[in-house]
C-alpha cells in the first residue's frame, strides 16, 4: 500500500492567470506551497522554487498579497544566502589569488597576519550575509514600490511588492555558476519583478516594465549629465 501524497495547493476553479489586468480577492489566492504549513518542508521548498522559476505567471497570479512578512522572508533567505555566499567565495578566491601572488613576490611571501586578515574578512562577510540579504530585499522592494506608485501601478500595499521581491530571490541560486551566474541572476530577476508586479498588483504590463526600468533610466541619465558637466568644465579649463 503506497503512502498518501501530500496535498498540493490548488488554483481556484475558472481562474485564468494569463489574463491581465484582472481582480482577484486575496482570500481566493491559495498562495505558494511555501506558506502551506500542512506540507513537508522539502515539498514546500521545492514546489515554490519550481513555481517561481518555471511558472512565474501562475505563481504570482496565485500568490497571496498580504498577511505575513516573515514567511516570504524565510524563503528569500535560503537562495539569497546561498547566492551571496557563492558570489563572495568566487570574489575572494580571485582577489585572494591576486593578493597571494603579489605578496608572494616579496621576500618571504605573504605573512600569517595577511592571510589571517583575508580569511577573517571572508568569514565575516559570510556570517553577515543574512543581514545583507534582508537589507537588499527591503531596498529593492522600497525602490520598486515607489516606482510603481509613479506609474499608477501600485494597486496594493508595500507588502505586495515586498512579497514579489522576496520570492524573486529564488533566482539567486544561479549565482553558484561562475562568471555567467551573476548575469543570469540580474536578467532573470528583472523579468520576475515585471511579472510579479503585473500579476500581484493587478496592473498593466507596460506600467510594471516602466517601474522596473525607471531606476536604471534615472541612473543612466544622471551619469550622462554628470559626464557632460565634467566634459564642459575640462573644455573650459583647457581654453583658459
Amino acid at each position: 500500500m503506497t503512502d498518501p501524497q501530500p496535498p498540493q495547493y490548488q488554483v481556484p476553479s475558472g481562474f485564468d492567470p494569463g489574463i491581465a489586468p484582472y481582480v482577484v480577492a486575496n482570500e481566493t489566492r491559495p498562495g505558494p506551497a511555501w506558506e502551506d504549513s500542512t506540507l513537508p518542508f522539502w515539498n514546500r521548498l521545492i514546489d515554490t522554487f519550481k513555481g517561481v522559476l518555471f511558472d512565474p505567471v501562475r505563481f504570482y497570479a496565485t500568490m497571496r498579497t498580504d498577511g505575513d512578512y516573515m514567511k516570504p522572508l524565510w524563503f528569500a533567505l535560503i537562495p539569497g544566502i546561498i547566492g551571496m555566499m557563492a558570489a563572495m567565495l568566487f570574489n575572494f578566491a580571485f582577489q585572494g589569488l591576486g593578493m597571494m601572488s603579489a605578496m608572494g613576490n616579496r621576500a618571504g611571501g605573504p605573512s600569517g597576519v595577511e592571510i589571517g586578515v583575508l580569511i577573517g574578512i571572508m568569514l565575516a562577510s559570510i556570517i553577515l550575509s543574512p543581514v545583507f540579504v534582508v537589507i537588499g530585499i527591503l531596498f529593492q522592494a522600497g525602490i520598486l514600490h515607489i516606482c510603481l506608485m509613479v506609474f499608477g501601478a501600485a494597486n496594493r500595499s508595500f507588502e505586495t511588492t515586498y512579497r514579489v521581491v522576496c520570492y524573486a530571490q529564488a533566482v539567486q541560486l544561479a549565482a553558484v555558476v561562475p562568471f555567467v551566474g551573476g548575469i543570469a541572476v540580474g536578467l532573470w530577476q528583472v523579468v520576475l519583478h515585471i511579472i510579479g508586479a503585473t500579476k500581484a498588483h493587478e496592473t498593466d504590463a507596460w506600467r510594471s516594465i516602466m517601474a522596473v526600468f525607471l531606476p536604471m533610466i534615472v541612473c543612466c541619465t544622471l551619469f550622462i549629465c554628470v559626464g557632460g558637466l565634467i566634459g564642459v568644465f575640462i573644455a573650459a579649463a583647457a581654453m583658459q
